[in-house]
Parts: structure tokens; C-alpha cells; sequence
């Protein structure tokens, strides 16, 4: 079926998905945040102290986007509208070269504040302590959502004696955590149900236990190569 379209023509597609416009200021930031950031990796490389996190929505009920086969002059249908309402936790986690280092699930009522993400760092801190007693200067990176840069988290980064990692705005492509764990992770929950939160949370402890080491080394060392990139299409990834 699918080599027959292509003779005639047809194309796979998904429907159409806009990301952020990148401004000329933000290409410019984009592009002397890479340079900065290659500059310092080719001096020595801090990767081994970095520490990565961010938050994603983990759904009780999850949908796979279909592929369409539409013609040479024609566009994809638009994908259905899913419920809002539908049953969600927030994942955050942290991890480094070898791994996961700490998660926790917010439910869909908890908003996170500047408070609450600092009191998570405090806790991905004592997790620090526990599973890599020798990464003793780290690195954080994060993006710039509001409870990321707050007055209260940079004051908490500041009190357990961490660097922030500049990340430029409307970036997600240069951060690990959503263009690698998170893909990988939609990827494995499409299609799946869960019948409440704890069944949920037991599906990503075992998704987390067996990432082997290798998948999380390979997506922070990636970031040298994209952060070149970026330098190479004046602010693009490519």
C-alpha cells in the first residue's frame, strides 16, 4: 500500500505543527550562547558536572499521532482536538551522564511556584549527595520558565553552591531533556492507559530503571555538536 502511493505521487505526512518564530534577537542570543557554551566545552569539558531537568505532562490516557498519505498539491488533514481534561500528572526530573538522578509527580492541581521548584531542588540535591557523592560542583540546566528564574530558585542555586548554564529562549532543541528523554519517553507512552496516578508512576520508576546508561551519556554529549550547529546556520539547529 504505502510504495503503491509513492508511485503515484502521495507523501507520509503528520499534520501540521508551528513552533515558536525565532526573532533575530532570539537567533542572536541562540548564537552567542553556543559560542560561549563550545568555547568553554573545548577549553575543558564540564559535561560530567552537568545536571539537566525539566517537566513534561504525563497523561492517563494517551494518543499516537497518525501519519497521512495525501496527494502531491495536497495538505494533511488537521489532527483532532484532544480533551483538555483529560487526566495528567507533571513529571520533573534530573538526570546526568549515567542517569536519572531524581523525579517526582506533581498532580494536575499543584501549580509550580518558585517555591515549590526550590523545594524540589533541595530534594534533587540530598539526591545528589546519596547517588553521586563525587559531583560536588554542579552544573544546572534548566530553561527559563518562570519558577526557573525566579528571585526565590536563584537565591536557592545560589545556597547549595550550583552554576546555572545559560539556555537561550524558545530553545527546547538544545535541551536534553526535551529533545531527548522526553521524545524517547512520548515515544514508549503512546497509546498507553493508565488506570490512575500510581499506576502511572510504577510505568515511569520501570521506564527509568532500565534506560541503560548509554542512552542518557548520548544525549548530553550531544550537545557540543548542536551547540556548533548553531554557530554554523547563524542560530539554527539546521
Amino acid at each position: 500500500m504505502a510504495d503503491h502511493l509513492r508511485d503515484l505521487g502521495y507523501r507520509s505526512k503528520f499534520g501540521a505543527w508551528v513552533p515558536h518564530e525565532l526573532t533575530e534577537a532570539n537567533k542572536w542570543q541562540r548564537l552567542s550562547i553556543a559560542s560561549s557554551l563550545l568555547s568553554r566545552y573545548n577549553r575543558k569539558s564540564f559535561l560530567p558536572r552537568l545536571i539537566t531537568g525539566d517537566e513534561k505532562w504525563v497523561f492517563h490516557i494517551n494518543f499516537r499521532r497518525k501519519r497521512q498519505w495525501v496527494g502531491p498539491a495536497e495538505t494533511p488533514s488537521p489532527d483532532p482536538k484532544l480533551d483538555p481534561h483529560r487526566k495528567k500528572l507533571m513529571l520533573c526530573v534530573w538526570w546526568d551522564l549515567e542517569g536519572v538522578i531524581y523525579w517526582e509527580l506533581l498532580d494536575s492541581k499543584t501549580t509550580l511556584t518558585a517555591a515549590v521548584y526550590s523545594q524540589q531542588l533541595d530534594r534533587l540535591a540530598e539526591a545528589v549527595r546519596t547517588k553521586r557523592p563525587s559531583k560536588t560542583k554542579v552544573i544546572i540546566q534548566h530553561d527559563n520558565a518562570r519558577p526557573h528564574v525566579a528571585k526565590l530558585t536563584k537565591a536557592k542555586i545560589q545556597e547549595l553552591g550550583w552554576e546555572v548554564l545559560p539556555h537561550p529562549a524558545y530553545s527546547p532543541d538544545l535541551a536534553p531533556s526535551d529533545y531527548h528523554l522526553f521524545r524517547d519517553l512520548q515515544s514508549n507512552l503512546d497509546e498507553l492507559h493508565f488506570e490512575n496516578d500510581e499506576e502511572a508512576k510504577k510505568w515511569l520508576r520501570t521506564y527509568f530503571d532500565q534506560k541503560p546508561r548509554i542512552f542518557f551519556d548520548r544525549g548530553i554529549r550531544s550537545l557540543p555538536a548542536d551547540w556548533a550547529q548553531v554557530i554554523l546556520n547563524n542560530g539554527y539547529l539546521t
